[in-house]
Formats: structure tokens, C-alpha cells, sequence
């Protein structure tokens, strides 16, 4: 019962947590496409991973956050109702989820910066511009 009572706060929390990134990143309904690559793969649609809700580039840090927490909430989820995790598995795996995720978001940096020391300053110029470009493209009309 008790691990009833926890998963259901999860599914509502991840919910409301869901409902408000998706309200202001400029969500769009997945494509056909995209529903053949899921079922291709073995898995339904989710917030797993993938940008559909929106570029993180784009985002507030909180809606980042947010979306990141999102992640492996659902992550760990799918991985409970396989593997019926115990609470203490659940928050230690939780743990590492998120220090994966740091570890990635460090490395993205340190990779741009690496790029950014190789590039000329015409080069970073029009890099700059291709992103300025590419976040237009995205921003809802």
C-alpha cells in the first residue's frame, strides 16, 4: 500500500510537472514519424528523453530543470514497474540519474568550449548566427 501511495504522488507530481513544461517550451503533438521510430524502438511516447518538449536552449533554467527531473522520474519509473525496485533502489538509482545528467551537461560545455578555442572569430561568428537562426526557427509564432 505504501508503495501505491508513493507512486501515485509520483504520477501526479510528474503530471503537473509535465503539464507546466509542456505549457511554455512550445510543445508540438508528435509526428506519425515519430510514433513509427517510438514503436520501432520498443516504446511509447513520453517526455524520455528525446526534445519533444522543445529546445533546452530555449528554456528557462527552471523549466530546464524541471524537464530534466521530468526525465528520470520517467526513467525510473519505467525501470520500477519492469524491475519492482524497492524505496531505497528507487533513491539511490534516482541519484545516479541525476549525476548522469550533470555529468552530461558538463561535458556538452567543456565540448563547446573545445570547438569554440579551435574555431576563428569569423567561424564563432557564424556559428552564432546559425543558433540565433536555428532559436527563431523554434520560437512559437
Amino acid at each position: 500500500m505504501k508503495k501505491f501511495a508513493a507512486l501515485f504522488a509520483l504520477a501526479a507530481f510528474t503530471s503537473a510537472l509535465s503539464a507546466s513544461v509542456i505549457a511554455g517550451s512550445g510543445y508540438a503533438e508528435p509526428t506519425p514519424m515519430h510514433h513509427a521510430h517510438h514503436a520501432h524502438h520498443g516504446h511509447k511516447h513520453s517526455a524520455c528523453g528525446q526534445r519533444h518538449a522543445g529546445d533546452s536552449a530555449t528554456m528557462s533554467p527552471e523549466k530546464r530543470q524541471a524537464l530534466q527531473q521530468l526525465r528520470v522520474e520517467n526513467r525510473l519509473e519505467r525501470m520500477d514497474r519492469k524491475l519492482d525496485l524497492t524505496a531505497e533502489q528507487e533513491t539511490k538509482i534516482r541519484t545516479l540519474l541525476q549525476q548522469q545528467q550533470e555529468k552530461q551537461r558538463q561535458l556538452r560545455q567543456q565540448t563547446r568550449e573545445a570547438i569554440d578555442a579551435l574555431l576563428t572569430e569569423e567561424q564563432k561568428q557564424k556559428r552564432q548566427a546559425a543558433k540565433q537562426a536555428k532559436l527563431q526557427q523554434k520560437a512559437p509564432a
